[in-house]
Protein backbone atom coordinates (compact mmCIF):
# COMPACT_ATOMS: atom_id res chain seq x y z
CA UNK A 1 0.00 0.00 0.00
CA UNK A 2 1.17 3.41 -0.97
CA UNK A 3 1.37 5.72 2.27
CA UNK A 4 3.37 8.60 0.97
CA UNK A 5 3.37 11.01 -1.54
CA UNK A 6 5.90 13.37 -3.17
CA UNK A 7 4.70 16.40 -5.73
CA UNK A 8 8.07 16.67 -7.92
CA UNK A 9 8.24 20.27 -10.08
CA UNK A 10 10.52 19.70 -12.89
CA UNK A 11 11.68 22.78 -14.26
CA UNK A 12 13.34 21.83 -17.54
CA UNK A 13 16.19 23.55 -19.80
CA UNK A 14 15.03 25.44 -22.73
CA UNK A 15 16.07 23.26 -25.45
CA UNK A 16 14.41 20.02 -24.05
CA UNK A 17 10.92 19.60 -25.04
CA UNK A 18 8.72 18.36 -23.06
CA UNK A 19 8.48 15.00 -24.58
CA UNK A 20 12.16 14.56 -23.77
CA UNK A 21 12.03 15.31 -20.33
CA UNK A 22 8.82 12.99 -19.76
CA UNK A 23 10.60 10.30 -21.26
CA UNK A 24 13.62 11.03 -19.88
CA UNK A 25 11.93 11.19 -16.31
CA UNK A 26 9.83 7.63 -16.69
CA UNK A 27 12.99 5.80 -17.00
CA UNK A 28 14.51 7.65 -14.45
CA UNK A 29 11.98 6.48 -12.14
CA UNK A 30 11.43 3.34 -13.42
CA UNK A 31 9.97 0.20 -11.14
CA UNK A 32 8.86 3.09 -9.01
CA UNK A 33 4.64 4.55 -9.13
CA UNK A 34 4.75 7.50 -10.63
CA UNK A 35 1.93 9.65 -12.42
CA UNK A 36 2.53 12.69 -14.05
CA UNK A 37 -0.10 15.36 -13.47
CA UNK A 38 0.55 18.13 -15.56
CA UNK A 39 2.42 20.33 -18.36
CA UNK A 40 1.89 23.26 -19.78
CA UNK A 41 1.96 23.70 -23.57
CA UNK A 42 4.38 23.20 -25.83
CA UNK A 43 7.50 25.85 -24.52
CA UNK A 44 6.50 25.16 -20.63
CA UNK A 45 9.10 25.10 -18.76
CA UNK A 46 7.74 23.51 -15.61
CA UNK A 47 6.63 19.46 -15.31
CA UNK A 48 5.02 17.95 -12.90
CA UNK A 49 4.54 14.24 -11.23
CA UNK A 50 3.16 12.75 -7.93
CA UNK A 51 6.18 9.94 -6.69
CA UNK A 52 4.44 7.41 -4.49
CA UNK A 53 6.47 5.52 -1.93
CA UNK A 54 5.18 2.00 -0.18
CA UNK A 55 7.56 3.43 2.96
CA UNK A 56 10.71 1.10 1.46
CA UNK A 57 10.86 3.81 -0.98
CA UNK A 58 12.12 7.30 0.47
CA UNK A 59 12.65 10.92 -0.68
CA UNK A 60 16.38 9.74 0.11
CA UNK A 61 15.96 8.33 -3.60
CA UNK A 62 15.50 11.29 -5.18
CA UNK A 63 17.81 13.28 -3.29
CA UNK A 64 20.57 10.84 -3.89
CA UNK A 65 19.62 10.83 -7.64
CA UNK A 66 18.91 14.44 -8.43
CA UNK A 67 22.27 15.95 -9.41
CA UNK A 68 21.80 13.07 -12.50
CA UNK A 69 19.66 15.58 -13.40
CA UNK A 70 21.19 18.52 -13.33
CA UNK A 71 21.57 18.43 -17.34
CA UNK A 72 18.14 18.30 -17.69
CA UNK A 73 16.07 20.46 -15.88
CA UNK A 74 17.42 24.00 -14.29
CA UNK A 75 15.21 23.21 -10.83
CA UNK A 76 13.45 21.04 -8.53
CA UNK A 77 10.60 21.65 -6.22
CA UNK A 78 10.01 18.70 -3.75
CA UNK A 79 6.80 18.76 -1.11
CA UNK A 80 5.60 16.03 0.77
CA UNK A 81 1.69 15.40 0.42
CA UNK A 82 -0.63 13.73 2.37
CA UNK A 83 -2.64 11.68 -0.25
CA UNK A 84 -5.38 13.83 0.40
CA UNK A 85 -3.40 17.20 -0.60
CA UNK A 86 -1.72 15.72 -3.33
CA UNK A 87 -4.30 17.29 -6.36
CA UNK A 88 -4.82 20.82 -5.15
CA UNK A 89 -1.47 21.29 -4.17
CA UNK A 90 0.76 24.19 -6.36
CA UNK A 91 4.43 25.09 -5.88
CA UNK A 92 3.57 28.97 -5.44
CA UNK A 93 3.99 29.81 -1.69
CA UNK A 94 4.72 26.16 -0.81
CA UNK A 95 5.79 26.05 2.77
CA UNK A 96 8.31 23.79 3.88
CA UNK A 97 9.57 22.88 0.65
CA UNK A 98 12.41 21.45 0.03
CA UNK A 99 14.13 23.37 -3.00
CA UNK A 100 16.97 21.89 -5.28
CA UNK A 101 18.62 24.72 -7.95
CA UNK A 102 19.96 22.32 -10.47
CA UNK A 103 22.18 25.26 -11.35
CA UNK A 104 23.86 25.18 -8.31
CA UNK A 105 24.35 21.47 -7.18
CA UNK A 106 24.60 20.10 -3.62
CA UNK A 107 22.98 23.36 -2.08
CA UNK A 108 19.31 22.39 -0.80
CA UNK A 109 17.08 25.38 -0.27
CA UNK A 110 14.71 24.97 3.24
CA UNK A 111 11.74 27.34 2.67
CA UNK A 112 10.25 28.42 5.68
CA UNK A 113 12.49 26.88 8.11
CA UNK A 114 14.48 28.96 10.86
CA UNK A 115 17.99 27.49 9.95
CA UNK A 116 17.25 28.00 6.48
CA UNK A 117 20.56 27.24 4.31
CA UNK A 118 21.79 29.50 1.79
CA UNK A 119 23.63 29.95 -1.30
CA UNK A 120 27.60 31.71 -1.16
CA UNK A 121 29.93 32.16 -3.76
CA UNK A 122 34.14 32.17 -2.45
CA UNK A 123 36.67 34.11 -4.54
CA UNK A 124 37.14 31.55 -6.95
CA UNK A 125 33.71 31.06 -7.47
CA UNK A 126 32.80 27.95 -5.83
CA UNK A 127 29.38 27.32 -4.09
CA UNK A 128 29.93 27.97 -0.12
CA UNK A 129 27.72 28.74 2.83
CA UNK A 130 28.46 32.11 3.79
CA UNK A 131 28.44 32.49 7.53
CA UNK A 132 27.83 36.32 8.82
CA UNK A 133 31.39 36.24 10.75
CA UNK A 134 33.00 36.10 7.09
CA UNK A 135 30.95 38.53 5.49
CA UNK A 136 33.35 41.48 4.33
CA UNK A 137 31.57 44.69 6.03
CA UNK A 138 33.21 47.95 7.86
CA UNK A 139 33.26 48.31 11.42
CA UNK A 140 30.19 50.10 11.61
CA UNK A 141 27.30 50.19 9.03
CA UNK A 142 24.69 52.61 8.70
CA UNK A 143 20.57 52.12 7.72
CA UNK A 144 19.28 55.35 6.29
CA UNK A 145 15.18 54.89 7.45
CA UNK A 146 12.31 57.91 7.64
CA UNK A 147 9.93 58.20 10.56
CA UNK A 148 7.02 59.66 8.74
CA UNK A 149 6.90 55.50 7.52
CA UNK A 150 5.63 52.99 10.25
CA UNK A 151 6.93 50.24 8.34
CA UNK A 152 10.61 52.42 8.09
CA UNK A 153 10.34 52.55 11.86
CA UNK A 154 10.50 48.97 12.43
CA UNK A 155 14.01 49.32 12.64
CA UNK A 156 14.35 51.05 16.20
CA UNK A 157 10.55 49.83 17.15
CA UNK A 158 11.03 46.21 16.86
CA UNK A 159 14.40 45.92 16.25
CA UNK A 160 14.52 44.60 13.15
CA UNK A 161 15.97 44.49 8.94
CA UNK A 162 14.25 44.19 6.23
CA UNK A 163 15.56 42.09 3.51
CA UNK A 164 13.93 44.04 0.06
CA UNK A 165 12.76 42.70 -3.11
CA UNK A 166 14.63 43.79 -5.82
CA UNK A 167 11.15 45.46 -7.74
CA UNK A 168 11.30 47.88 -4.22
CA UNK A 169 14.72 49.41 -5.45
CA UNK A 170 14.71 53.12 -7.17
CA UNK A 171 16.92 51.96 -10.17
CA UNK A 172 15.82 49.26 -12.42
CA UNK A 173 18.69 48.50 -13.36
CA UNK A 174 19.56 46.56 -9.95
CA UNK A 175 19.77 43.05 -10.07
CA UNK A 176 18.44 43.39 -13.54
CA UNK A 177 21.60 43.36 -15.44
CA UNK A 178 20.94 42.53 -19.11
CA UNK A 179 21.50 38.80 -20.67
CA UNK A 180 24.18 39.69 -23.57
CA UNK A 181 22.03 37.59 -26.43
CA UNK A 182 24.04 38.82 -28.88
CA UNK A 183 27.44 37.26 -27.34
CA UNK A 184 25.87 33.67 -27.96
CA UNK A 185 27.88 32.69 -31.11
CA UNK A 186 26.62 29.29 -33.06
CA UNK A 187 29.77 27.82 -31.70
CA UNK A 188 28.39 28.38 -27.94
CA UNK A 189 24.92 26.97 -28.55
CA UNK A 190 26.24 24.32 -29.92
CA UNK A 191 29.03 23.19 -27.43
CA UNK A 192 26.03 24.53 -24.66
CA UNK A 193 23.54 21.54 -26.31
CA UNK A 194 26.27 18.73 -27.31
CA UNK A 195 27.34 18.88 -23.78
CA UNK A 196 23.84 17.81 -22.15
CA UNK A 197 22.89 15.92 -24.76
CA UNK A 198 26.27 13.44 -24.15
CA UNK A 199 25.10 13.46 -20.68
CA UNK A 200 21.57 12.20 -21.42
CA UNK A 201 22.23 9.83 -23.91
CA UNK A 202 25.49 7.82 -22.65
CA UNK A 203 27.21 5.54 -25.62
CA UNK A 204 25.30 7.58 -28.23
CA UNK A 205 27.42 7.38 -31.43
CA UNK A 206 29.25 10.31 -32.90
CA UNK A 207 26.89 10.62 -36.05
CA UNK A 208 23.74 10.48 -33.99
CA UNK A 209 24.72 12.91 -31.10
CA UNK A 210 25.20 15.34 -34.28
CA UNK A 211 21.62 14.78 -36.02
CA UNK A 212 20.14 15.40 -32.32
CA UNK A 213 22.50 18.59 -31.79
CA UNK A 214 21.33 19.43 -35.31
CA UNK A 215 17.73 19.11 -34.76
CA UNK A 216 17.87 20.92 -31.32
CA UNK A 217 19.41 23.62 -32.58
CA UNK A 218 17.19 24.00 -35.66
CA UNK A 219 14.16 23.81 -33.45
CA UNK A 220 14.89 25.48 -29.95
CA UNK A 221 12.61 27.95 -29.02
CA UNK A 222 15.84 29.48 -27.78
CA UNK A 223 16.09 30.85 -31.60
CA UNK A 224 12.60 32.99 -30.80
CA UNK A 225 13.12 36.25 -29.34
CA UNK A 226 9.52 36.49 -27.56
CA UNK A 227 10.17 33.17 -25.94
CA UNK A 228 13.55 34.52 -24.76
CA UNK A 229 11.87 37.71 -23.02
CA UNK A 230 9.12 35.68 -21.24
CA UNK A 231 11.80 33.54 -20.11
CA UNK A 232 13.59 36.46 -18.46
CA UNK A 233 10.53 38.08 -17.47
CA UNK A 234 9.51 35.21 -15.55
CA UNK A 235 13.22 34.71 -14.30
CA UNK A 236 12.54 38.31 -13.05
CA UNK A 237 9.88 37.28 -11.27
CA UNK A 238 11.34 34.15 -9.89
CA UNK A 239 14.27 36.20 -8.81
CA UNK A 240 11.95 39.36 -6.98
CA UNK A 241 10.14 36.33 -5.34
CA UNK A 242 13.23 34.66 -4.26
CA UNK A 243 15.83 37.10 -3.11
CA UNK A 244 15.95 39.67 -0.19
CA UNK A 245 18.44 42.59 -0.12
CA UNK A 246 20.10 44.58 2.91
CA UNK A 247 21.37 47.54 1.82
CA UNK A 248 24.08 49.09 4.20
CA UNK A 249 26.78 52.11 4.38
CA UNK A 250 29.61 52.81 6.45
CA UNK A 251 28.49 56.23 6.02
CA UNK A 252 26.73 57.39 8.71
CA UNK A 253 25.51 61.40 8.16
CA UNK A 254 26.09 62.08 4.51
CA UNK A 255 23.88 64.98 2.96
CA UNK A 256 22.93 62.94 -0.35
CA UNK A 257 21.77 60.13 1.35
CA UNK A 258 19.66 61.76 3.95
CA UNK A 259 17.87 63.36 0.70
CA UNK A 260 16.99 60.35 -0.45
CA UNK A 261 16.65 57.30 1.96
CA UNK A 262 16.47 60.04 5.29
CA UNK A 263 13.54 61.41 4.10
CA UNK A 264 15.05 64.23 2.91
CA UNK A 265 16.75 64.87 6.64
CA UNK A 266 13.47 63.84 8.83
CA UNK A 267 14.13 60.73 9.48
CA UNK A 268 17.36 59.09 11.26
CA UNK A 269 20.31 57.25 10.40
CA UNK A 270 21.47 54.12 12.26
CA UNK A 271 24.62 52.33 13.29
CA UNK A 272 25.25 49.34 13.80
CA UNK A 273 28.36 47.20 15.18
CA UNK A 274 28.87 44.96 12.00
CA UNK A 275 30.41 42.05 14.12
CA UNK A 276 27.37 41.49 16.50
CA UNK A 277 24.41 42.51 14.20
CA UNK A 278 23.57 39.01 14.06
CA UNK A 279 25.13 35.12 15.40
CA UNK A 280 28.24 34.75 14.49
CA UNK A 281 27.13 31.22 12.32
CA UNK A 282 23.75 32.50 10.94
CA UNK A 283 24.18 31.82 7.61
CA UNK A 284 22.92 34.26 4.48
CA UNK A 285 23.29 33.74 0.91
CA UNK A 286 25.82 36.38 0.08
CA UNK A 287 27.78 39.38 1.26
CA UNK A 288 29.92 42.15 0.40
CA UNK A 289 30.83 45.39 -1.61
CA UNK A 290 28.55 46.09 -4.10
CA UNK A 291 30.70 46.96 -7.29
CA UNK A 292 30.12 50.21 -9.19
CA UNK A 293 30.44 50.50 -13.09
CA UNK A 294 30.08 52.55 -16.18
CA UNK A 295 27.03 53.28 -17.75
CA UNK A 296 27.47 51.25 -20.64
CA UNK A 297 30.48 49.05 -19.17
CA UNK A 298 27.78 46.70 -17.23
CA UNK A 299 29.30 43.35 -16.30
CA UNK A 300 28.52 41.01 -19.05
CA UNK A 301 26.31 37.71 -18.42
CA UNK A 302 26.23 35.52 -21.18
CA UNK A 303 22.74 33.44 -20.86
CA UNK A 304 24.07 30.03 -21.94
CA UNK A 305 27.02 29.21 -19.56
CA UNK A 306 29.03 25.64 -19.79
CA UNK A 307 29.39 25.62 -15.97
CA UNK A 308 27.98 26.09 -12.51
CA UNK A 309 30.65 28.76 -11.39
CA UNK A 310 30.11 30.73 -14.10
CA UNK A 311 26.24 30.96 -13.09
CA UNK A 312 27.05 31.52 -9.40
CA UNK A 313 29.03 34.65 -10.93
CA UNK A 314 26.98 36.05 -13.08
CA UNK A 315 24.61 35.78 -9.90
CA UNK A 316 26.66 37.63 -7.92
CA UNK A 317 27.26 40.32 -10.39
CA UNK A 318 24.01 40.29 -10.96
CA UNK A 319 23.10 41.58 -7.19
CA UNK A 320 26.29 43.25 -6.59
CA UNK A 321 26.91 45.58 -9.36
CA UNK A 322 25.57 49.06 -9.52
CA UNK A 323 25.76 51.91 -12.12
CA UNK A 324 28.30 54.58 -10.47
CA UNK A 325 25.81 57.18 -10.41
CA UNK A 326 25.41 56.04 -7.24
CA UNK A 327 28.84 55.24 -6.10
CA UNK A 328 28.67 57.81 -3.27
CA UNK A 329 26.78 55.63 -1.47
CA UNK A 330 29.59 53.02 -0.64
CA UNK A 331 27.03 50.54 -0.63
CA UNK A 332 27.50 46.86 0.68
CA UNK A 333 24.84 44.07 0.77
CA UNK A 334 23.76 40.93 2.65
CA UNK A 335 21.56 38.84 0.25
CA UNK A 336 18.97 36.21 1.88
CA UNK A 337 17.86 33.47 -0.64
CA UNK A 338 14.38 31.97 -0.71
CA UNK A 339 13.17 34.61 2.17
CA UNK A 340 10.15 32.77 4.20
CA UNK A 341 10.44 35.50 6.17
CA UNK A 342 11.89 38.60 4.58
CA UNK A 343 11.96 40.57 8.08
CA UNK A 344 15.37 39.62 10.03
CA UNK A 345 15.88 40.40 14.10
CA UNK A 346 18.93 42.23 14.76
CA UNK A 347 21.23 41.42 18.07
CA UNK A 348 19.87 45.07 20.23
CA UNK A 349 23.30 45.21 21.80
CA UNK A 350 24.65 45.84 17.97
CA UNK A 351 22.96 49.49 17.92
CA UNK A 352 25.66 51.78 18.61
CA UNK A 353 24.46 54.74 17.35
CA UNK A 354 21.16 56.63 16.52
CA UNK A 355 21.39 60.41 14.44
CA UNK A 356 18.51 62.36 14.09
CA UNK A 357 18.07 64.27 10.59
CA UNK A 358 18.95 67.92 11.10
CA UNK A 359 15.01 68.98 9.59
CA UNK A 360 13.49 65.98 11.80
CA UNK A 361 10.76 67.64 13.96
CA UNK A 362 10.68 68.95 17.39
CA UNK A 363 7.96 65.65 18.22
CA UNK A 364 9.52 62.98 15.82
CA UNK A 365 12.73 63.99 17.74
CA UNK A 366 11.85 63.23 21.16
CA UNK A 367 9.44 59.63 19.98
CA UNK A 368 12.79 58.97 18.66
CA UNK A 369 15.13 59.73 21.64
CA UNK A 370 12.52 57.79 23.87
CA UNK A 371 12.14 55.07 22.10
CA UNK A 372 16.41 54.55 21.59
CA UNK A 373 16.58 55.51 25.65
CA UNK A 374 14.27 52.37 26.76
CA UNK A 375 15.64 50.00 24.12
CA UNK A 376 18.49 50.67 23.40
CA UNK A 377 20.31 52.28 26.68
CA UNK A 378 23.88 51.66 25.50
CA UNK A 379 23.45 53.19 22.11
CA UNK A 380 24.57 57.09 21.51
CA UNK A 381 21.98 59.49 20.59
CA UNK A 382 23.41 62.53 17.88
CA UNK A 383 21.84 65.38 16.46
CA UNK A 384 23.16 65.80 12.91
CA UNK A 385 23.77 69.84 12.50
CA UNK A 386 25.16 72.26 9.84
CA UNK A 387 28.41 73.09 10.62
CA UNK A 388 30.03 76.34 10.38
CA UNK A 389 31.58 75.13 6.95
CA UNK A 390 28.79 74.14 5.50
CA UNK A 391 29.57 70.38 6.15
CA UNK A 392 27.43 68.30 8.31
CA UNK A 393 28.55 67.19 11.42
CA UNK A 394 27.08 64.87 14.65
CA UNK A 395 26.45 66.28 18.33
CA UNK A 396 25.97 64.43 20.97
CA UNK A 397 22.67 64.31 22.71
CA UNK A 398 23.09 64.16 26.35
CA UNK A 399 21.22 61.89 28.90
CA UNK A 400 19.26 64.23 30.58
Amino acid sequence: MMNKAYKLFFIKKWYFSNEDVISYLTGFFEGRSIEFTYFEGESADVISLLFYSDGEDDIGFIFSHLLQLDFLVNRVVIKKLTLQEKINFQPEGAQNSIVFNMDLPLVPLLLDSSSSDYLGISESGSITGVKFKDIELPEVVYKYRRWDDEFNRRILTENEFYFAPPSSFGDLHECNLPLRHDLVTPTLRRKFITSDLRRMYPGISRKKLGKLVDHQLRTTPYNNPNHRKQVEAEYRKLLDQRLGVLSLTPSGNDPEIWRYFGGGSTGFSAGFDAKKMFEENKVFGQGGPVKYYELGDAPVIIPLMLTSKDRIKAFHNNVFSLRNDFEYEKEYRISKLDPSERAVMFNPEALKEVILGVNMSAEDRQEVIGIVRKKYPNANLYDSVIGQAGILEKVLIENK
